[in-house]
């Protein structure tokens, strides 16, 4: 007498005929490409983690990072004290790693829900500030940068002085303070301001 055949292989053949569908048939959106200048500063910031770059101030991590990509660099002592740093980004959407950031009194501050009874909540303030954009997720809302010349009130120098990882949740800015994108340049790309 013949055996009945088992439902399962067939479950898995279509399983396996599903799921192959599912990663062959539609492709996932790809990033968009990286310019070089870009990709030299934000190879540059992430070299440099864990490290102090010149002096320690934010500034010098992206004065240095433009040197090492031979990208233009900019006076920094313009009489409103922001500073530029390349072609200027109008949507946070558009960030990409290796854009630089200047911040004038920002303030990020809010509360995200985890459970009912479980949530995570920050703080951050940045009076005047200067970061390297190393990472975007949510379609621009959450950035990862770079920077240094940071960390909590009265903490040592030498901790604040070191390029580390921060993340910035855009949607979180309070007002009265901004956050200005810069991508990088070619040295003499007359498009700029000097």
């Amino acid at each position: 007498m013949a055996q009945p055949l088992s439902r399962w292989p067939q479950a898995s053949l279509v399983l396996s005929f599903t799921f192959a569908i599912g990663l062959f048939g539609a492709a996932p959106a790809k990033p968009p490409t990286l310019p070089i200048l870009n990709q030299k500063v934000a190879e540059f910031a992430e070299a440099q983690r864990g490290k102090k770059v010149g002096d320690g101030s934010c500034v010098t991590l992206a004065v240095e990072a433009l040197r090492s990509a031979n990208a233009k660099r900019f006076r920094l002592n313009r009489a409103d004290g922001d500073y530029v740093w390349g072609q200027r980004v109008d949507d946070f959407k558009d960030a990409l790693p290796g854009d630089i950031l200047q911040f004038r009194d920002a303030e990020f501050k809010g509360k995200k829900y985890l459970t009912r009874r479980r949530w995570i909540s920050w703080h951050e303030s940045y009076p005047h500030h200067t970061a390297i954009v190393s990472g975007a997720s949510d379609g621009g809302k959450v950035l990862t940068v770079l920077h240094q010349n940071v960390g909590p009130q009265g903490a040592d120098d030498d901790v604040k002085q070191i390029v580390q990882q921060g993340t910035l949740r855009i949607d979180s800015l309070q007002k009265g303070g901004w956050v200005r994108i810069y991508r990088p340049v070619e040295p003499f790309d007359p498009g700029t301001p000097p």
